[in-house]
């Protein structure tokens, strides 16, 4: 594929810059749609009359709808620029990229989107959109699916496509308990809107995310609570984000002991409750309940989403845990990771 692309650039390469000019102005309008041909132009710094020439043929060919309220992607639309994905991957270096990455986590699938979580609201729906679509790939009718909260996952829910057929001998759980004061990105509350759109079923954990140790014994005792700990048990799918350990711990809200423990240790990273060094040794377990990492080790597909350039560090420090799975990335993550596991000798 590299070598035809490379041969298609010296043939046409005007036609080439069309093409890639069409799919960022697609890609631009799946984002954020409805949006007007005026921000699509500023977003991309593309002249206005070029904006409109370009949407007046998608427009004829049935690939967008537009109305007052701006512009949409039709069904077609969407086909096509899920089409073009793999051609522009290759075309902006990122199936190269997923490639290198290979040697660094050796596992099942790796996926890079384009963009910087850190600073682009774009590549967080990126991530999504590709988490949704390989998480929808794995599940059947008898699938445990267990969840973390955060805003990536967010994401992730809101990029699940509903099913013509429900699922509905599957069953999606929260992997932990709530996390914050944010109730739209609980893991209560992506769970409900996850199983809502797959038409499944579902199970909450109605507990905060950071109870005393004494507390997790005593109210796991309780006979529903417990039900649903067997449940995230048996999951045989988890999906998760991964976090700064710093900021992890603030959003936790952690106690200043805790804190320093961290410091002392140097944690770089946290994933369902565990912290990491740059090693990727565990340096601190919150005691939370639901998902434990122990159960990574048995037959567990799991999924890890991040994206930002400033997560590198910390995704690189739990990607043994990842090896049986998938990690989506986006492409700023991804070449900072690369540079990372070149200096750590990795």
């Amino acid at each position: 594929m590299v070598r035809k692309v490379a041969l298609l650039y010296k043939i046409i390469p005007k036609e080439m810059d069309i093409l890639k000019r069409r799919y960022y102005i697609l890609k631009a309008i799946y984002a954020v749609q409805p949006i007007g041909r005026r921000m699509i132009a500023a977003k991309l710094n593309i002249g206005e009359k070029i904006v409109r020439s370009d949407i007046d043929f998608f427009r004829e060919e049935g690939y967008v709808n537009v109305s007052t309220s701006g512009m949409i992607l039709t069904e077609a639309g969407i086909n096509l620029l899920d089409q073009l994905k793999e051609l522009m991957n290759e075309l902006e270096g990122i199936k190269r990229l997923q490639e290198e990455l290979k040697s660094v986590f050796q596992c099942q699938n790796i996926i890079v989107v384009s963009g910087n979580a850190d600073d682009e609201l774009e590549a967080m729906g990126n991530i999504g959109r590709s988490a949704a679509k390989l998480l929808q790939s794995l599940i059947s009718n008898d699938s445990i699916v267990a969840i973390t909260g955060g805003n990536t996952m967010k994401s992730v829910v809101k990029h699940i496509h509903s099913k013509n057929e429900p699922l509905e001998g599957m069953l999606v759980v929260p992997a932990r308990g709530s996390l914050g004061n944010n109730v739209e990105t609980q893991a209560n509350t992506l769970v409900e809107e996850m199983a809502k759109k797959i038409g499944c079923q579902y199970k909450l954990l109605n507990l905060p995310d950071n109870l005393s140790e004494k507390a997790i014994i005593s109210v796991s005792k309780d006979p529903k609570i417990s039900q649903i700990i067997e449940y995230i048990k048996k999951a045989n799918i988890i999906v998760f984000g991964i976090g700064n350990a710093g900021k992890m711990a603030y959003r936790r809200d952690l106690n200043k002991t805790v804190i320093d423990v961290l410091t002392k240790r140097k944690a770089v990273a946290e994933a369902l409750g565990y912290y990491f060094n740059k090693q990727g040794q565990i340096v601190y377990d919150s005691k939370t309940i639901g998902f434990h990492l122990d159960e990574l080790k048995k037959n567990v597909h799991p999924i890890a989403v991040a994206g930002g350039e400033s997560k590198a560090l910390a995704v690189l420090s739990v990607r043994h845990f990842i090896q049986n799975g998938s990690i989506i990335l986006d492409e700023a993550c991804a070449r900072k990771i690369l540079v990372l596991s070149k200096e750590l000798n990795l």
